[in-house]
């Protein structure tokens, strides 16, 4: 086999693995919606999925097991947010490092609303681990927000303010689209969302000067 064939080839086998999990963790959310976590059974994940459950079991044998699938999908996100938004900020400042964290976190939060949906209807059903993991991906991504907020205080970008608090109003702005999508969905398309709230943000800590 030519090197660079078997390369592609496993790149294109990671590619599809991934695929699956999303695939699998998106069925399974959208499930936990509607039943609740406790009266969802494997076999209805794999129906979901599209899938075989003798496939599915190649991924998870326990909805514990899904669980933690979901876990590290949502640190996977989390480090992403991260280092782009570290980047954003060093190489843009921190207007645009803004403005283009929010785009990320919000587009985001439409492509996996139902799971968003899913933490807040289901936290009480997590095991303490798995709360305390959902909590510190939280603060992650406040804390991102936090450190591009505190940089714009800082270079007079931004008028002083309760960053933190700035912060966490973002991400529920965000997570909008998931929790009232019933009327959001129908009133305005994403575009339109994330500009209006952009808009909204900046409007209320940018310096006129």
């Amino acid at each position: 086999m030519v090197r660079g064939t078997g390369i592609k080839a496993k790149n294109e086998a990671n590619q599809d693995s991934v695929s699956r999990r999303l695939q699998i963790i998106r069925a399974a959310a959208a499930l936990f919606i509607r039943k609740g976590l406790l009266k969802t059974t494997v076999r209805e994940i794999a129906r979901e999925s599209g899938i075989t459950v003798g496939t599915l079991y190649h991924y998870i044998k326990t909805k514990n097991d899904i669980m933690s699938l979901i876990m590290d999908e949502e640190l996977a996100l989390v480090n992403d947010f991260i280092r782009e938004g570290e980047k954003a900020l060093s190489q843009s400042g921190p207007v645009e490092a803004l403005r283009l964290a929010i785009e990320r976190y919000f587009r985001m939060t439409a492509e996996i609303q139902d799971l968003n949906l899913f933490w807040y209807q289901e936290t009480k059903n997590l095991s303490p681990d798995q709360r305390k993991r959902l909590l510190e991906y939280e603060y992650q991504f406040a804390e991102t927000f936090n450190r591009i907020l505190m940089a714009g205080c800082k270079s007079g970008h931004f008028r002083d303010h309760d960053t933190l608090l700035t912060a966490h109003d973002i991400i529920v702005l965000g997570d909008m689209w998931a929790f009232r999508r019933w009327f959001v969905g129908k009133h305005c398309t994403l575009d339109e969302f994330l500009k209006h709230q952009t808009n909204l943000i900046l409007s209320g800590i940018c310096n006129s000067t």
